[in-house]
């Protein structure tokens, strides 16, 4: 998927990942990876609920009776662009300054012998 959303960029100035339900953290996941590889990237965030209705047929007593059941689903729609977007509309997220992406050393513990549990001496 990722692969796709880079070659589009290509085409394009922008591209909109949308999500609901269990996927939303997919599309969030894929929108800061696609702005860790281009920081230029300006994001336009909007969530809300997307309403699905199930509809289920059972058989009790031999008659068919249909049962149906409404779910809110979360869901997200983020527009990545590399055009200019107005810094007043709700859920913008500016370009991210390329200092913020530099690896910084991860500071290490070392334990010592004692630290560990359930470790029995003899």
């Amino acid at each position: 998927m990722l692969g796709f959303a880079v070659k589009s960029f290509e085409h394009s100035n922008h591209l909109v990942c949308s999500a609901s339900g269990p996927s939303v953290n997919k599309a969030v996941t894929c929108a800061e990876i696609l702005k860790r590889q281009m920081p230029e990237l300006k994001q336009v965030t909007g969530i809300g609920y997307r309403n699905v209705r199930m509809i289920k047929d059972e058989m009790i007593d031999g008659k068919v009776s249909q049962t149906i059941t409404t779910r809110r689903l979360p869901s997200i729609h983020i527009l990545l662009s590399k055009n200019h977007l107005h810094p007043s509309l709700p859920g913008y997220q500016g370009a991210d300054k390329v200092s913020d992406h530099v690896n910084r050393p991860v500071p290490r513990r070392t334990f010592e012998k004692n630290d560990y549990r359930g470790t029995k001496e003899g």
